[in-house]
């Protein structure tokens, strides 16, 4: 490890998240915090909630501002006070936001604090989905003091400053840096429960149960599919849709070929057995599941989607891309591919390369980390962007 040069402190680094558990932003947090040095940085995070799912280094300080009870709307005054006077305490040269509603947070607590650090707000969701009306009028207010911002898809970040223009000349792309070496080890591990006998294929989808992911695309395209031949799909994770879900593939006589496994704290397990992975989304960010499936030699049928499929996926190499919210191309895909088994090992090792090459960890938290240290230089102008990286 290479500390600062002689003479230089540290400079401190404040990231702010929800909580650490579940979600992509999430992740990129806890691998941030793993991976950067801590001879160069003195890192510390702040939560909203003292929820702790993935690792974090225990030399690093963590402040919680809620209270468990505090869920309402009106709660969130005393958030932005709390997190005001936590950035007074701490005193960071540089603030780093997970994704945008922690990103309007720091805004407003800029507001109130003494003193004025650099903020890096990290942005992961299509803005003309996901952030419309008074969202989106009150993070443009909140971007007003944010330094520079990185995007996790090269999409995104091309998209992100005509929607909001304080990102432009201030935005670059940042890909999700991915722990192979963690996901490895966890891919290792016996499952609780059994899988599909080989003589069956496997598919596997990741992610929130939330109407954007299209599960009910997946659905129905198992049901036709398994009118051929038969095959199983099982799904990771948990949310709002998992109960009209599941009656739909019952509905369907699917129960024995769509299995609900609810949130999976170790998908990774299921992943590295499985056939194809499927992806259906309307929209994205970068789906971190499609990387970690790609990366673990899994080829994958995913919808060619804003953002983040076409930047990972590489049509006839190392998965296919289909129209979104196309159920029958998504089908034909499926069964496509599961009558080819021998293009469907190249294919999983050329995934395997391509996946590590572009999102390990390594050189990303480096640009990350040169990014920092530029902002924390106060000889360095306040909207120095991070030079740009091409996947």
């Amino acid at each position: 490890m290479s500390g600062p040069p002689a003479g230089k402190s540290r400079p401190r680094v404040l990231f702010v998240s929800r909580c650490l558990d579940r979600g992509g932003a999430e992740r990129f947090v806890s691998t941030a915090l793993c991976r950067l040095d801590p001879a160069r940085f003195d890192l510390r995070l702040c939560l909203f909630r003292r929820i702790l799912g993935y690792p974090l280094p225990d030399a690093v300080p963590v402040r919680v501002l809620m209270r468990p009870l505090e869920h309402r709307h009106w709660h969130l005054a005393p958030l932005v006070w709390r997190l005001a006077r936590t950035l007074d305490e701490v005193e960071p040269e540089v603030v780093v936001s997970a994704y945008a509603y922690p990103s309007f947070v720091v805004g407003a607590a800029l507001r109130l604090a003494r003193r004025r650090p650099r903020w890096l707000a990290r942005v992961a969701i299509h803005p003309q989905r996901g952030e419309t009306g008074l969202r989106r009028a009150l993070l443009a207010l909140a971007y007003r003091r944010a330094d520079s911002f990185v995007a996790n898809s090269a999409g995104l970040a091309e998209l992100y400053p005509r929607v909001y223009p304080r990102a432009r000349g201030r935005i670059a792309h940042l890909p999700n840096a991915t722990d192979f070496e963690r996901i490895d080890a966890l891919a290792r591990e016996p499952l609780a429960e059994p899988a599909a006998p080989r003589t069956r294929p496997l598919l596997v989808a990741a992610g929130r149960l939330s109407r954007e992911k299209r599960v009910d695309l997946m659905i129905e395209a198992v049901d036709r599919v398994r009118r051929q031949r038969d095959l199983e799909l099982v799904v990771c994770g948990d949310g709002p849709l998992r109960g009209a879900l599941a009656r739909q593939a019952a509905e369907r006589g699917l129960a024995g070929h769509v299995r609900f496994l609810g949130h999976c704290p170790n998908p990774f397990q299921w992943m590295a057995r499985a056939d194809l992975f499927l992806l259906a989304s309307d929209h994205e960010g970068s789906p971190n599941a499609l990387i970690e499936a790609q990366g673990l030699g899994v080829p994958a049928v995913a919808s060619d989607c804003e953002f983040g499929p076409s930047e990972i996926v590489e049509p006839g190499r190392t998965g296919w891309l289909v129209p979104t919210g196309d159920a029958g191309a998504l089908a034909d895909a499926i069964a496509g591919a599961l009558s080819e088994r021998q293009a469907l090992a190249e294919m999983g090792r050329a995934a395997r390369l391509r996946a590590r090459e572009r999102f390990g960890a390594a050189p990303i938290v480096a640009a990350l980390a040169a990014h920092l240290e530029r902002l924390a230089d106060p000889a360095e102008p306040r909207a120095a962007p991070l030079a740009r990286r091409t996947a």
